[in-house]
């Protein structure tokens, strides 16, 4: 049982004062009583007093030193709560205040058993801080149970190197936690991420599974506090990409931000430049995919050079939007020099050349150069079709979409919906039915429905492509601008009642407002939607 510190200390100054009774009255030849299991007190060096003996041997010597006037006059206090114990109360109060004494270091002790003695020989030593004399007890006790003396600085300074304990062996458990965060982090970002597809393209409904079991490991590494800088960037790119992947734009966003904003080094600040680069331009913020994506090639042809797959990456990407934004010419500089990097990087069979053909030939079928166009595709298919890597593959739908345009340009409708099924078909093999993507080639066959007469089809079709888009990008996404032109003709062709034109008329109203701030004035798309609005008016101010 704890006793209170207070009773300590009084309990201690009552032995303390019985054994330096004992020790003055032995020290100048006065006869004292043997007490049974207390040794003989030695005093070494006049100021250590040594000690051998049993707590109830103490509490017989305490109880003997009670029948003398002067120790009873000057411990009254002390006596007066150690005699109203009962003689077990007084073994377990004088036991435990020899290992408060020893706990303080006020004594150094040596607690043991000893053969003979049923119960544990305290062996300690006691230093004074004067030579012990009759004359001088109450100056030793005052000197070591006074207020602020050495009782009262040991005990302070035993709880000051407890707490001290306790805050070390709390951060040593801190720091146990800490190096096991580190170390997950650092085997997530040197184990695991080199193993994650390298692009977009790779990551098929099956990789994305494949994905699954690590991707909240990988989100939790991110938050812990305890990660190294040099980890955090790696692990927040590569949640970035997984986001991106599943088409999760907002968080995806988020961790590239974030990354941005670590200032870790420029390789990392370029990969998260890039990468928000596409997230804006499957947005529609073409303004600020351009910015993006132009800093990111500056700063990766600083760090890299001219010939890195980098820099073909973000030249490729910077084609590609300047394509969707009808900035032709600046486009097939770019895609000229992405093809070139390409080719000079991985050799002229590899399936990343085959993807910039792919864009390169559609810029053509933009620009009315269709033999151009088509003898791209055919090299891209070339490429393709020896490929049995997954990378490849997913490639096959763009190159399908074009070669399936070219055959409705030419009236081979038969072909071309032939080939805007496949490519259909290849896309939900992998990345699943409701793939953003989908819509691309879900439009070009409603368009191939269009021409076969096959208006309801079509219509349903560019319903679906809208609603799509809607879902994943918003209401303001330039591809849902351009589809809700196509929709409007689709719906003055099908019917020539007024409320339909009306309907048709608010669609190409809507798809100018959505166009023109991201697009060239003369881009096909934003002609079409003014010309359909042209057509449109002339037709319901005839019907009014």
């Amino acid at each position: 049982m704890t006793r209170p510190l207070k009773r300590h200390k009084n309990y201690a100054e009552l032995l303390i004062a019985a054994l330096l009774t004992r020790l003055t009255w032995r020290y100048y030849g006065r006869k004292f009583p043997g007490i049974q299991n207390l040794k003989p007190l030695q005093l070494k060096d006049h100021k250590t007093l040594k000690v051998e003996g049993t707590p109830d041997a103490f509490v017989r010597l305490i109880t003997w030193c009670a029948q003398l006037e002067d120790f009873k006059h000057n411990q009254r206090k002390n006596l007066i709560k150690f005699q109203t114990l009962d003689p077990k109360e007084q073994y377990e109060e004088i036991r435990d205040t020899l290992s408060t004494l020893a706990k303080y270091e006020v004594i150094q002790s040596n607690q043991q058993r000893r053969h003979g003695y049923s119960k544990p020989m305290w062996d300690f030593s006691l230093s004074l801080p004067h030579r012990p004399s009759p004359q001088n007890e109450q100056k030793i006790l005052r000197s070591l149970f006074g207020e602020g003396k050495v009782w009262d600085q040991r005990k302070s300074k035993y709880h000051d190197n407890l707490e001290k304990a306790k805050r070390r062996k709390t951060k040593e458990r801190v720091n146990f936690a800490v190096t096991a965060q580190k170390a997950f982090c650092q085997a997530m970002a040197t184990e695991v991420i080199p193993h994650f597809p390298d692009r977009l393209s790779n990551y098929t409904k099956e990789a994305l599974t494949g994905l699954a079991d690590i991707i909240v490991p990988l989100e939790t590494a991110i938050k812990l506090p305890s990660v190294d800088a040099k980890d955090h960037g790696p692990l927040l790119l590569s949640v970035g990409r997984v986001y991106l992947a599943q088409q999760q734009l907002d968080e995806a966003q988020n961790a590239f931000e974030e990354c941005l904003t670590l200032k870790l080094n420029r390789t990392l600040a370029a990969d998260s430049r890039h990468w928000l680069g596409i997230i804006h331009h499957q947005r529609g913020n073409y303004n600020l995919a351009q910015q993006y994506f132009t800093k990111a090639l500056g700063q990766r042809t600083q760090l890299h050079g001219e010939k890195h797959p980098d820099v073909a990456a973000s030249t490729h990407a910077l084609a590609e939007l300047f394509s969707d934004r009808g900035q032709f010419p600046e486009a097939e500089t770019q895609f000229e020099r992405a093809r070139s990097l390409y080719e000079a990087i991985y050799g002229k069979k590899h399936s990343r050349v085959a993807c910039v053909l792919n864009g390169l030939a559609a810029l053509y079928s933009k620009t009315d150069r269709r033999e151009q166009a088509e003898s791209l595709y055919n090299k891209a298919l070339d490429i393709l079709i020896q490929k049995s890597d997954a990378e490849a593959y997913p490639h096959l739908a763009a190159t399908q979409q074009g070669l399936g345009n070219l055959h409705l340009y030419r009236g081979e409708y038969h072909k071309a919906e032939q080939f805007h099924q496949d490519a259909i078909n290849v896309i939900e093999e992998f990345y699943g039915p409701n793939h953003p993507n989908l819509a691309v080639h879900k439009a070009s066959l409603a368009l191939t429905y269009k021409t076969l007469g096959r208006l309801t089809e079509a219509i349903e079709l560019y319903q679906e492509c809208i609603k799509s888009l809607n879902s994943t990008y918003g209401n303001n996404h330039p591809q849902v601008g351009m589809y809700l032109s196509d929709l409007a003709w689709l719906i003055s062709q099908e019917s020539n009642e007024l409320d339909k034109l009306k309907l048709a008329v608010s669609f190409f109203h809507k798809s100018l407002s959505i166009l023109t701030p991201v697009l060239d004035p003369n881009h096909p798309s934003i002609r079409n939607a003014r010309k359909g609005l042209n057509v449109l008016y002339g037709r319901i101010g005839n019907r009014e």
